[in-house]
C-alpha cells in the first residue's frame, strides 16, 4: 500500500522575541523536567539503584540488605525513603536469615573498604545517616526481648562504617542546598518560598533557646535531624514576632473546660488564648545531620522533608473532633515536599492521595506490620496478621491524627499534648535561627544513651 502525504501550503510565522529573564525561567523549567522524566525513565519503583545504576553494585546490596523490607506475599518497601522501617519491636536483622545476612554483607564492605567506592559526598551522607539511624535501634532493646548478643553483633561493624564514610566539615557544608534548588522550580506551586531568609516574612521560632522546638520529632527521629518550626502571618514579620510575644505574656494558658458531649470539665489549653488570623501558615522543616571526620554531629544544608500548613478557616471552640469532619480539610491547607533520592535529592511535592508507611518512628506504637502475627491463644475476628492494602495510609490526611484542633490550638509546639511537659507552662516561643535550633539539638543528643555508646566504640577503634 502506498501512502500519500498531501503538504499543506507554508505559512509566515512572524518571530516573537522574549526577555532574556524570561529566556531563562523557560530553560530551567525544560532542565527540572527533563531531568525527572530522565531520572523515572531509568528506574522503576521496585528497582534498587539508589547509589548506583546497577542493582548489584556493593552500596545497592548493603541498602537492601539492610532496610529493603517485604513479607511473605508482599511486595518489597524502603527503597526510597527518609527513615529505615524498624520499629522498637522489629526482629528483622536479629534473628536468622537477616541478621546472617546482614553481617555478611556488612563485613564485605569493611573488608573491601567499600566506602571508597562511591566518592559522591550526599550519597556518603545518606548512607552514613542512615546507618546510623540502624545503629540507634539497636542500642534500644525491645522490652522483654532476649537478643542482645545479636544487637552487639550489628553495632560493631556498623560504628566502622559510619566513622569511615564521616566527610568533613568543608565537605559537609559543601553539600547542596536541594530546598535553594526547589525554589527555582516552577512545578512546586505550593512550596513556601523564602524559609531561609534572615529578615523575610518567615519566622524560625524557638522555645527561648533551652531544648528543641519540636521535642516529640526530634526525640523519635533521634536527633540525627533538625527540626524547625517556621511562621508566618499575612501582615508579614513583625506580625508575627508580635504574636509571639503575645502568647508569651498571656498569664493563665490552660483552663478547665467541658467538652460537648462529657462528663467532667478536662484541663485545656485556655478558649481565650489568643489566636492567629486566617492565612497563617505553620512549617515544620526538617534537615539532615550527620557525624564528621572528628566525629561530631554536624547540621548539613540537605532538607529531608517540609510540611506547611495553611489555616484558612477558624471553627469555634476547642474540640477535637474537627479531625474527623469534612471541616477539618476546609479550615487547613496541607502541603508536604519530601527529598527524593531518585531524583538525586531534589525534594519533590507528595500528591494527592498518595500513600506511604505512616507513623514508623513517630507514635507508632512499636509494632512491626511486617512480622505483626496475633499471639496464639488471642481471640479475634478475621485474619490473624495485616492485610498489604493496609500497610500504607493518606500522607497529606494523616496531619489531622495530631492537628485537628482549630488554630492554635491544633500547634502542638505550643499545645505539647503529646510531650512529657503537658498542662505545665506551654514553652517560651521566641524568634530564633537554624543555628540556634541545631544547637539545641546537638546538646539533646549527647545526652542520648546511644550517642556515648557510639562514641565508645569510636575510641575502641583508634
Amino acid at each position: 500500500m502506498k501512502l500519500i502525504f498531501h503538504r499543506q501550503p507554508a505559512r509566515i510565522v512572524h518571530r516573537v522575541s522574549f526577555p532574556r529573564s524570561v529566556r531563562r525561567l523557560a530553560l530551567t523549567f525544560i532542565g527540572v523536567f527533563v531531568c525527572a522524566v530522565d531520572v523515572s525513565s531509568r528506574t522503576s519503583d521496585d528497582e534498587n539503584s539508589i547509589y548506583d545504576s546497577n542493582p548489584k553494585h556493593l552500596w545497592n546490596r548493603l541498602h537492601e540488605a539492610l532496610f529493603i523490607r517485604t513479607a511473605p506475599g508482599w511486595k518489597s518497601y524502603g527503597i526510597d525513603r527518609l527513615d529505615p522501617l524498624f520499629w522498637s519491636s522489629t526482629k528483622h536483622l536479629l534473628v536468622e536469615p537477616s541478621h546472617r545476612q546482614a553481617l555478611a554483607v556488612l563485613d564485605e564492605f569493611l573488608n573491601v573498604h567499600g566506602e571508597k567506592l562511591i566518592g559522591d559526598p550526599l550519597k556518603r551522607a545518606w548512607l552514613q545517616h542512615d546507618l546510623w539511624s540502624l545503629f540507634d535501634w539497636s542500642a534500644s532493646p525491645y522490652r522483654g526481648e532476649n537478643l542482645v548478643r545479636e544487637r552487639q553483633e550489628l553495632q560493631r561493624p556498623l560504628a566502622i562504617a559510619i566513622r569511615r564514610l564521616a566527610l568533613s566539615r568543608a565537605e559537609i557544608a559543601s553539600l547542596p542546598d536541594n530546598y535553594a534548588r526547589a525554589e527555582t522550580n516552577i512545578l512546586l506551586t505550593t512550596l513556601p518560598r523564602g524559609l531561609s531568609q534572615r529578615d523575610g516574612d518567615w519566622v524560625c521560632v524557638g522555645a527561648n533557646g533551652s531544648s528543641p522546638v519540636a521535642p516529640e520529632h526530634v526525640s523519635a527521629f533521634g536527633g540525627r535531624s533538625v527540626f524547625l518550626v517556621m511562621l508566618r502571618l499575612p501582615e508579614g514579620r513583625r506580625a508575627a514576632v508580635s504574636y509571639l510575644d503575645q502568647l508569651r505574656s498571656f498569664e493563665r494558658p490552660w483552663a478547665y473546660t467541658k467538652q460537648p458531649g462529657a462528663a467532667r470539665e478536662s484541663l485545656l489549653l485556655n478558649p481565650e488564648i489568643p489566636q492567629f488570623p486566617t492565612n497563617t501558615q505553620w512549617g515544620l522543616v526538617r534537615r539532615m545531620c550527620v557525624i564528621d571526620t572528628e566525629g561530631r554531629v554536624q547540621p548539613t544544608p540537605v532538607t529531608e522533608s517540609i510540611q506547611v500548613r495553611r489555616y484558612l478557616e477558624m471553627p469555634p471552640g476547642t474540640n477535637s473532633a474537627i479531625a474527623q469532619r469534612l471541616s477539618f480539610m476546609q479550615a487547613q491547607q496541607f502541603s508536604e515536599f519530601v527529598m527524593s533520592r531518585r531524583l538525586e535529592g531534589l525534594l519533590r511535592a507528595v500528591t494527592k492521595g498518595e500513600k506511604d508507611i505512616l507513623f514508623v518512628q513517630l507514635h507508632s506504637g512499636g509494632m512491626d506490620p511486617f512480622e505483626f502475627v496475633v499471639p496464639d491463644g488471642v481471640a479475634i475476628e478475621g485474619p490473624t496478621r495485616l492485610r498489604e492494602d493496609e500497610l500504607q495510609s493518606n500522607v497529606l490526611q494523616s496531619c489531622s491524627n495530631c492537628h485537628g484542633r482549630p488554630g492554635v490550638q491544633s500547634v502542638l509546639t505550643y499545645n505539647q499534648t503529646f510531650g512529657l511537659t503537658s498542662f505545665r507552662r506551654p514553652p517560651e516561643l521566641v524568634d530564633s535561627n537554624p543555628e540556634q535550633e541545631a544547637m539545641v539539638t546537638i546538646q539533646w543528643k549527647h545526652r542520648q544513651f546511644d550517642w556515648g555508646l557510639l562514641q565508645g566504640l569510636w575510641k575502641d577503634f583508634q
